[in-house]
């Protein structure tokens, strides 16, 4: 704004018009947090959360009439033999079912090596997430899972107090709430402020590596608190997530 007061030309700054900008001397951005560690929102390099997807309803299996007035239903034979060849195919096609989930859900486990305090557990998985695992050596942990699916976010979660109610809680189509304490996501270590999708950036870097669909993250177990117990994980892209695969620290 301009005035012109006793012959001289006064330039006034406007009114703030709600828009906020940068600090020139700082640089820093009004909200952030000085130390980097604490936001009032979420931190700026956090994603939104993973989709929430409902359960669809089952379709609709009535038979309508045929154009001639006649009825669509099969006859009484055939629809035995139907019947039979139904039952035949849903028993096989369960257990089929039965055991690719098995083997999908088995975990294994493993310890020895050459670090005689180190142990692994992992399981094959199926679907967009395999071959996932954690293993813990010499007071740091590792999270490996080879994703088959592209996503802007890729995401650890894990429950470090053993109890559901505290922390993040997972939505459907998760197994499990689990009540995740912390939380990687790409390059970040995130600590949980509630169970909604509220956290806290911690000041530990979790070490990443990508090898293809695989990504490794490594990080010491104190920037987890140093937790004891079995501790829950499960990995997440996207609507996808594997089941709980368990550890032990060491």
């Amino acid at each position: 704004m301009t005035a012109l007061i006793g012959g001289a030309f006064l330039v006034g700054r406007a009114v703030d018009d709600g828009t906020r900008s940068s600090d020139p001397a700082s640089g820093a951005m009004p909200g952030a947090a000085e130390d980097g560690g604490s936001y009032d929102g979420a931190p700026s390099l956090l994603g939104p959360p993973p989709p929430s997807v409902s359960r669809s309803a089952s379709p609709s299996t009535s038979t309508s009439a045929a154009a001639d007035g006649t009825s669509s239903q099969p006859s009484a034979t055939k629809a035995a033999k139907d019947h039979g060849s139904a039952t035949r195919s849903s028993t096989a096609s369960a257990t089929t079912a039965a055991a690719a989930a098995t083997d999908a859900g088995r975990t294994r486990a493993k310890s020895g090596g050459d670090d005689a305090d180190s142990s692994c557990v992992s399981a094959a998985g199926s679907g967009a997430l395999t071959d996932y695992s954690v293993c813990v050596s010499s007071g740091t942990v590792t999270f490996r899972v080879t994703f088959h699916t592209s996503q802007p976010y890729y995401h650890v979660f894990f429950d470090t107090d053993g109890n559901s109610a505290t922390g993040y809680r997972l939505p459907y189509p998760s197994p499990s709430a689990l009540g995740a304490d912390y939380m990687i996501e790409n390059d970040g270590l995130y600590r949980s402020r509630s169970t909604d999708w509220s956290w806290t950036e911690t000041a530990t870097r979790p070490k990443r590596t990508v090898d293809g669909s695989t990504q490794t993250w490594t990080l010491p177990l104190s920037g987890l608190g140093s937790p004891t117990g079995t501790q829950r994980v499960e990995f997440n892209a996207g609507s996808d997530y594997t089941p709980v695969i368990t550890f032990s620290p060491r």
